[in-house]
């Protein structure tokens, strides 16, 4: 590869690759070549090889160094290793006072200007010692392993092999192949010429013209190499070069590429909105979504990258004007999402459309997705917050999304209503919309959050379906406010008031659900399954109104921290707490007996484990003073052991046996267990 080298006198000089002069640069073509390697030359880090103090932390980037930067001082050799502002990093690599002969240490050189031989291998020299007359005069040398002389009697050259060169038996004789054979194909007394050796069109020059340019030839020495340069490398021809395939790029005046540049920068939306980027610059938002446009060189902001995910199974709309605009184009691509034919025929619970919802915010401001249409599911992508549908509804029996279809599938989105609830009952408006009547059961809903000032759900009116993983935060959702929940219903949380069937019932499946708002999981009967769920609004597991808790319930690890708690229970329970404290439930094999204290207080007792394996019986002493017995429901096959107990000391337990028990108490409080099998 060619480079310029401008040299003290003022010369321009290129050299090829391998080293040999060429020619002086000038002319246009020259100067051309010359500018380009000057821009080079200004991107060659800086170095101080002369400082007067070791370097700092603020010998940075504003200073003007860069991260591989040289630092010479006090004889000691530094490197950058970063240039951040107020925080460089320089490391010292070399220090020349650390002299020696240990490792790490440098050696120091002896009075002949030589290495010491105890700090070099035994061959690393190899000296000529000279000519001698004969053997005596080549042992009276002094040298060492590796040097060399010539003995004039027997025309042969000895090197020294070992480090005693007085024993003759420490030389060998080098063999020599003889004279010459040949020189370029010439034999006998050879003298060549500049074309013997292909180089006839190389000037012979004055000495003068080659001082301090060793490997170097000026331009203008060499017979019309500037008028071919000049011929070769026009602007008019690099022009013609500029931004086509395997052509040239131009560097603008900081360094970057001028023309057909693809250039990302990130801008936050605010600073983005009022910056107006070039033609192909790419913005990525540092918030929000993430939004990436590219400039034109007119639109401020920029113009939104367009994928088309349209297809014959699927449309697309995405946030691009005003919340109210978003809203009109979200109800027109679901109408279009209706009339498709995915794969060529019509739809089926087998062949889907999906409505893709891009980032944004959704105005209906009055009206509402009409989702009538079976198997057209609706999905945002992103978070749910992320896709956010909003309408003040259109009065009464309207909502922000109005179902009318059985199988259908929503994911990641929320809904909002902004019309306050009217308590007029089932005809109040609500984010999301369905008939009272409703038997659907098909549906699929996953990370779908509701809310508003109004009702998230329509209240007085059955849930089916599945849903997983969705939030209500309005008043009233998943069946509450006197509606039935008889869907499945996983990790699910309502934040409002009412919810998963309260003052209704709760009949569905309740799987790590979470209650925080008023009354919940069935205020009048609850009849399904709860594992894992926890109440902690007023009245919860068929607390309010009186509710009962019927015999097909089922509660595993379920936690109760309501005001009013559980009544009218007959339920199987286990693992279960209410305000805090175990609680079981009423079947005939774990019912709670209370048993008063032969002086006050009372012992509630109750078996809450009854297999062959393990029975479990659990004692609940509240100001118990005097003993209290108790017949288990189903005998211990061995006599029981006290597993644990909470406040009280075990000797509370006066007598023990396979079919009953006594606890005597002073006035105690606390949890007692008992097992066995």
């Amino acid at each position: 590869m060619a480079k310029v080298i401008e040299t003290i006198d003022g010369l321009k000089y290129v050299t090829l690759g391998d080293g040999i002069p060429v020619a002086n640069l000038t002319g246009s073509g020259g100067d051309l070549i010359q500018d380009n390697f000057v821009e080079l030359g200004s991107r060659v880090k800086k170095s101080n090889l002369e400082a007067v103090a070791t370097p700092t932390i603020n010998d940075d980037i504003t200073a003007g160094y860069a991260v591989g930067s040289l630092w010479i001082y006090n004889g000691s050799l530094y490197v950058c290793l970063d240039n951040t502002a107020a925080a460089a990093v320089w490391d010292k690599v070399i220090q020349v006072t650390d002299t020696g002969t240990s490792a790490g240490d440098i050696p120091v050189l002896d009075g002949s200007g030589k290495l010491a031989a105890s700090v070099i291998p035994p061959i690393a020299l190899s000296e000529f010692l000279g000519t001698v007359a004969n053997e005596a005069a080549m042992l009276a040398l002094t040298g060492q392993r590796g040097d060399w002389c010539t003995r004039s009697d027997t025309s042969a050259s000895y090197i020294l092999e070992s480090d005693d060169p007085t024993s003759a038996n420490n030389w060998t004789a080098l063999t020599s192949p003889g004279s010459v054979l040949s020189v370029n194909g010439y034999t006998g007394v050879v003298t060549l010429v500049k074309g013997d050796v292909d180089l006839a069109n190389v000037p012979n020059t004055d000495a003068t013209l080659r001082a301090n340019h060793s490997g170097m030839q000026a331009i203008s020495t060499v017979t019309d190499l500037q008028a071919t340069l000049d011929a070769k490398l026009t602007q008019a021809l690099l022009d013609t070069q500029i931004g086509v395939p395997d052509g040239i790029a131009r560097l603008d005046s900081n360094g970057d590429l001028s023309d057909y540049r693809l250039i990302v920068r990130q801008e936050t939306t605010a600073s983005a909105a009022s910056i107006v980027f070039s033609a192909g610059e790419i913005c990525q938002r540092t918030d929000g979504q993430k939004a990436v446009t590219i400039g034109d060189n007119s639109t401020t902001g920029g113009v939104a990258i367009s994928v088309d995910l349209n297809s014959s199974a699927c449309v697309f709309v995405k946030s691009t004007g005003t919340p109210a605009q978003n809203g009109t184009a979200l109800i027109a691509a679901y109408a279009a999402a209706k009339i498709l034919t995915p794969n060529g025929s019509a739809l089926s619970a087998t062949n889907r459309a999906t409505l893709l919802i891009g980032p944004g915010k959704y105005d209906l401001v009055t009206a509402s997705l009409n989702v009538d249409t079976q198997f057209v599911d609706i999905v945002g992508i992103g978070e749910p917050d992320d896709v956010f549908i909003t309408s003040a509804g259109n009065g009464n029996n309207s909502g922000t999304l109005n179902r009318a279809a059985n199988d259908i599938r929503i994911a990641n989105l929320t809904l909002e209503m902004t019309t306050p609830a009217e308590d007029v009952g089932s005809a109040d408006s609500a984010a999301y919309y369905v008939s009272p009547s409703n038997t659907y059961t098909l549906g699929q809903f996953w990370r779908v959050h509701t809310g508003g000032t109004g009702y998230g759900m329509r209240i007085e009116t059955n849930y089916g379906d599945t849903w997983r993983h969705c939030v209500n935060n309005g008043s009233s959702g998943f069946g509450g406010g006197f509606g039935t929940a008889s869907g499945t219903f996983i990790s699910c949380t309502h934040n409002g008031s009412n919810g998963f069937g309260s003052g209704g019932t709760a009949s569905g499946t309740f799987i790590n659900c979470r209650n925080t708002g008023g009354a919940g999981f069935g205020g009048v009967t609850i009849s399904g399954t709860f594992i894992n769920c926890v109440n902690t609004g007023s009245d919860g597991f068929g607390g309010s109104f009186f509710g009962d808790i019927t015999s097909t319930a089922v509660l595993l690890g379920c936690t109760n921290t309501g005001s009013y708690g559980v009544k009218n229970f007959a339920a199987k329970a286990v693992g279960c707490t209410l305000d805090g404290l175990p609680w079981f439930g009423n079947d005939a094999a774990s019912k709670q007996t209370t048993v008063n204290g032969s002086t006050s207080g009372t012992a509630v007792f109750g078996q809450v484990e009854n297999s062959a394996a393990s029975k479990r019986v659990v004692v609940r002493c509240i100001s118990l003073l005097g003993t209290a017995s108790y017949t288990f429901p189903t005998a211990f096959t061995t006599t029981p052991v006290i597993l644990t107990t909470d406040g009280p000391a075990a000797s509370v337990v006066t007598a023990l046996s396979t079919t009953a028990m006594t606890i005597t108490g002073a006035t105690t409080n606390g949890i007692i267990i008992v097992e066995g099998f």
